[in-house]
């Protein structure tokens, strides 16, 4: 039997990258960036800051503040810090990610890029139930080993029925040869 793909939205083991604009957030949550004109949900919290000081995707979407605005960080100012609770403050400027949770995770939409869309208005996440680590990246769920042995285990159990249709094709072209004399 064919069965459709399905997405696993379980958090993966993170990593420690040491990297200052990785973020990964443990637990719900997903940070939401600007594509176009669109509003998009993503945990992939590998972000950079582009030269002009914008906090981006590797893509270049402009990572959004709760306020809905792009987060810019001043390239020629202080160092920047930010909480557990994903506030980004430099040189008096506080910027508060924005870090939403859709209502189901049956409401998602891939858009492509480690992208998703939600078909209702994501909901905020409250500021004590955010966890948000600097310098950790989220990992893969997939664990390709168990996937390939899965696949294998398939392809023998396909190839199984294929030889038993071929051995009944036989069984039956015999029979029907051997009335066809008689």
């Amino acid at each position: 039997m064919i069965r459709s793909t399905k997405t696993d939205f379980a958090s993966g083991p993170l990593k420690h990258t040491e990297i200052p604009t990785d973020m990964a957030i443990q637990g719900d949550g997903y940070f939401q960036v600007q594509r176009g004109n669109h509003t998009m949900l993503t945990r992939a919290g590998n972000f950079q800051i582009s030269p002009i000081g914008q906090l981006t995707t590797t893509d270049g979407y402009p990572v959004l503040s709760e306020d809905g605005d792009n987060i810019v960080i001043n390239p020629d100012g202080n160092n920047w810090e930010m909480t557990p609770s994903g506030n980004i403050s430099q040189d008096g400027n506080l910027f508060k990610l924005a870090i939403v949770r859709p209502t189901s995770t049956n409401e998602l939409v891939k858009a492509g890029e480690n992208l998703f869309t939600s078909k209702s208005q994501p909901l905020p996440v409250d500021p004590a139930d955010r966890k948000v680590l600097q310098g950790y990246l989220e990992q893969s769920g997939v664990r390709p080993t168990q996937e390939l042995t899965e696949l294998i285990e398939t392809e023998r159990v396909f190839e199984a029925n294929v030889n038993m249709i071929h051995f009944q094709d036989e069984v039956l072209g015999s029979l029907i040869s051997s009335v066809l004399k008689t």
